[in-house]
């Protein structure tokens, strides 16, 4: 079996003070693992790890957010790679993917939420209603939308730890 070697983006993200805009450059490297358990972890962190081990987070590729990303000046990898990123900070276990459509053109480049224990996309708390009724997070271009979705999977990752102690 012959494994990929891993990739590193560098992506800009606006960063907006006042009237001037600047470039943050953010690297990461783009690449999938799932977090392993160990047995010393507590039981506690090992429901914590086995709860956020059921999410996955997508990101659309589609051609339309893909073009509205460059309008904006950020890459077409800017989405995938700040909340892969997150990710790997806080869930290394929580997946992070790119699909090709997710069916809301007009309002990208947009993000989903999928678990194992539900068919499709799923909605979770900190959508707004127009997102919560579509299981989808509009126009994720900043990173403090990075920081909403992230923030979303996050407290629904505690919420399910919790329900399963």
């Amino acid at each position: 079996m012959r494994l990929l070697s891993p990739v590193v983006t560098t992506v800009l993200f606006f960063m907006f003070s006042s009237d001037v805009i600047s470039f943050s450059p953010i690297t990461t490297p783009c690449i999938r693992y799932k977090l392993s358990i160990n047995a010393s972890t507590s039981d506690e962190d090992s429901s914590y790890v086995k709860a956020a081990s059921k999410f996955k987070v997508v990101t659309c590729m589609s051609t339309s957010c893909c073009k509205r990303r460059k309008t904006m000046g950020l890459d077409s990898l800017a989405t995938f790679t700040a909340l892969y990123g997150r990710a790997q900070e806080e869930l290394p276990c929580v997946e992070v993917e790119e699909v090709p459509c997710l069916g809301a053109c007009q309002k990208g480049p947009v993000v989903a939420i999928e678990h194992d224990e539900f068919d499709g996309t799923v909605a979770v708390e900190g959508m707004t209603d127009r997102e919560f009724n579509e299981r989808l997070f509009h126009n994720v271009v900043t990173e403090n939308d990075a920081d909403r979705v992230w923030s979303s999977v996050s407290n629904a990752i505690k919420m399910m730890a919790m329900e399963e102690e």
